[in-house]
């Protein structure tokens, strides 16, 4: 079901909270619910609702950008981990879908207009390993399968990238891998994860494989990780963690500090203040 489709089932009460939150779209009242659901895909209205959400809120819609969509409420919960309960969950993409942000069929829910692309980078997580190493060649593939120790043979591309997106997939796999690493690799990142980023800057350029133990791109943690395919060359100067080995360090939840109960008020006694002297 679409945007428009779902707002013509709102009823009077439903769309009078939407326009009171997303007061912009009044700003040409639509016609037709094919307008108002062209309106509220654009990005500019998108942005301003963003900005008045709460944090739980805004940490759902990165989780439903983190899984292909349309993803279930049920796969969200296992991103959002112990913070949050499915109940929690269905009821804050219910809030959602009244904002018209995400479409929800039946049990599918899916970003709506532009969200997926500025959600992109949702979490400070990378892109998916398919999508970093699918442009990788054959020969570098091979190393890193090697590097990961999987028996290679004469596999071709699409089935080296396969086995090692398997690995990738398996989270309790990926940080058994990250356990034997050198101790440099678990700061940076540890480093990475609290300035919520995937990105690193390197200073040379970096070989996937065939790793020797000297550095080739000014990190011995770098060099390390891009030789079993878990950091990949992204752009002049930049590399990027691949999405699972982030989730992974992360005990597998994106946001390991995310509550769907906002934090209780500190009451501070009348005349307990400090003096500004």
């Amino acid at each position: 079901m679409g945007l428009s489709a779902e707002l013509r089932e709102l009823d009077d009460a439903a769309l009078t909270r939407l326009f009171e939150v997303r007061d912009d779209l009044l700003a040409r009242p639509p016609l037709t619910f094919d307008r108002l659901a062209v309106a509220a895909s654009q990005w500019g209205s998108q942005l301003r609702c963003l900005s008045r959400l709460d944090q739980f809120s805004h940490q759902l819609l990165e989780l439903v950008a983190l899984v292909p969509t349309p993803v279930t409420p049920d796969a969200v919960a296992e991103l959002a981990g112990p913070g949050a309960t499915l109940a929690q969950v269905e009821a804050g993409l219910a809030r959602l879908a009244e904002l018209a942000l995400v479409t929800v069929d039946g049990r599918l829910v899916k970003l709506v207009g532009e969200l997926p692309r500025a959600l992109s980078g949702a979490a400070g997580l990378g892109r998916p390993a398919a999508a970093l190493l699918g442009l990788r060649t054959v020969e570098e593939l091979k190393h890193v399968a090697g590097a990961l120790e999987l028996v290679v043979g004469t596999a071709k591309k699409a089935d080296l990238l396969r086995m090692v997106t398997d690995v990738f997939a398996d989270s309790g796999r990926v940080q058994q891998i990250l356990a034997g690493a050198p101790p440099e690799v678990a700061v940076l990142l540890e480093r990475m994860a609290a300035n919520a980023t995937a990105s690193v800057a390197i200073s040379g350029s970096i070989a996937m494989g065939g790793y020797s133990g000297r550095p080739r791109s000014g990190s011995s943690a770098v060099d390390w990780l891009a030789e079993r395919g878990m950091l990949v060359h992204a752009q002049w100067g930049v590399a990027e963690l691949v999405r699972e080995v982030g989730l992974a360090h992360r005990g597998g939840f994106a946001f390991p500090d995310l509550r769907a109960e906002p934090p209780p008020l500190l009451s501070i006694p009348h005349g307990t203040g400090v003096d500004a002297d």
